[in-house]
């Protein structure tokens, strides 16, 4: 099973939106090389256009498998050096994230069952 966890990412206030998605786009390719996640399309909120609450970036990462989130901890804590930097030159520059999980529904063996 398939599941999306969109992230709504809000930067501090001295961080750079092109560094902080150049970082990203390397953190998130290094765990797509793991294997840890599949897409992960970035997207920026565009001229504070109507944004009120609305936060800078938003992330919609895609994890296969249930048990992906917890190979990806385990992962995470295993790190090598290229992570640590990397992870390093990211988490400050957040202010703070929120991160949600959906899955496809109906889920593909309840399909009949939900109706």
């Amino acid at each position: 099973m398939v599941t999306l966890h969109p992230c709504l990412i809000e930067l501090r206030t001295q961080s750079y939106a092109h560094a902080f998605a150049h970082v990203v786009g390397l953190w998130l390719h290094h765990l797509t090389k793991l294997k840890l996640v599949s897409i992960w399309p970035l997207m920026r909120h565009r001229f504070g256009r109507a944004s009120g609450r609305h936060p800078d970036f938003a992330a919609e990462v895609e994890i296969k498998g249930l048990a992906a989130p917890d190979n990806t901890v385990t992962a995470l804590a295993d790190a090598d050096a290229d992570s640590v930097q990397l992870y390093v030159k990211t988490h400050p520059m957040i202010e703070s994230i929120k991160i949600g999980l959906f899955r496809p529904y109906p889920a593909p063996r309840n399909a009949n069952a939900s109706r």
